[in-house]
């Protein structure tokens, strides 16, 4: 479907503000993880957490707050991180957070599978990811289809969610030798995307997705970097239209 088909079916919900103000979501998407309903609207993403959750919005900010850049950000890499535009108390003691959303930006999960050249960047930048979150000194724990968003315009990919389960990286001899997940996380997805298939990809691919991990996201960046010079013959920007194989 088109993108003004897919907003002709928005759905509704009304949530209630403590002070007894609506507040009419109209959704194009949602999902729950038993943490949070997410809802994608025309310029948001929404968390709503219920009372029984609500302290974990304050985990999501807190994690988010925890996130740090180098001086020199020349790849514009808190792209790739949700900007808070609202926190509303409700009647009920739950919690909605909002965040501004691009237009061309949806969830990774209303697509199909996809081609391994649009795999190929969406790994780049959930790589991209996994280095800040390391140089934060973050453990994310949630990197998957449903907490990342695409923008297929631009080849951005944006980590909103899984926030409440995000915390600072220890020193214990069990964390520096296990593999990390975060960085299994993004095989994993990526296995995903691909509705994967042994021998459907590059072998350079291939041998990535299944073998573990770096020790830390900046060396597995470089064996990465390595993948798209063997693999797919260097960076090449593979035009992707918005609605390309959306399942909704």
């Amino acid at each position: 479907p088109s993108v003004d088909m897919i907003w002709n079916m928005a759905e509704k919900e009304t949530f209630t503000t403590k002070d007894g103000a609506p507040i009419t979501v109209n959704y194009i998407s949602q999902a729950d993880d038993g943490h949070a309903k997410m809802y994608v609207t025309k310029s948001a993403v929404l968390y709503f957490f219920d009372s029984l959750w609500a302290k974990e919005a304050d985990m999501m900010q807190k994690g988010l707050s925890m996130l740090k850049y180098p001086a020199a950000d020349i790849k514009g890499l808190d792209r790739c991180f949700p900007k808070l535009t609202g926190r509303f108390e409700l009647n009920d003691g739950g919690v909605l957070l909002s965040f501004a959303r691009e237009a061309t930006v949806f969830p990774l999960s209303i697509y199909g599978a996809l081609p391994a050249h649009h795999v190929a960047w969406i790994i780049s930048r959930m790589e991209n990811i996994a280095c800040v979150l390391e140089y934060s000194g973050i453990n994310h724990h949630d990197i998957s289809i449903d907490s990342l968003f695409i923008n297929p315009v631009t080849h951005e990919a944006i980590l909103y969610g899984g926030w409440w389960n995000a915390c600072a990286k220890s020193n214990s001899l069990l964390e520096k030798v296990a593999a990390n997940k975060d960085l299994m996380d993004i095989r994993k997805t990526a296995k995903t995307m691909l509705g994967y298939n042994k021998g459907t990809v590059p072998s350079e691919l291939e041998v990535f997705l299944n073998e573990k991990p770096s020790r830390d996201a900046f060396e597995d960046f470089k064996v990465w970097d390595q993948v798209i010079e063997e693999g797919f013959g260097g960076r090449h920007f593979h035009k992707m239209k918005v609605d390309d194989n959306m399942k909704i």
